[in-house]
């Protein structure tokens, strides 16, 4: 399936048709808890990053990452 990324409109990574994980470390990342399963999809692509970025937050609600 598609990850995907939820950004302001206003965010530099908004006007790109798609992005890699890569890119997103790039900027703060705001993760899924080790309890939902999107966070076990993402860890492998965190480790395979030369320098591996903490994220600032992690988070089990999507609305609150969103507000954030």
């Amino acid at each position: 399936f598609r990850l995907g990324a939820i950004v302001s409109p206003q965010h530099p990574l908004a006007r790109h048709q798609a992005i890699a994980f890569a890119d997103c470390v790039e900027h703060g990342l705001i993760m899924a808890k080790s309890e939902l399963s999107i966070h076990h999809l993402l860890a492998p692509l965190q480790r395979r990053l030369r320098e591996p970025r903490r994220a600032v937050l992690e988070s089990s609600s999507l609305e609150l990452s969103r507000q954030l």
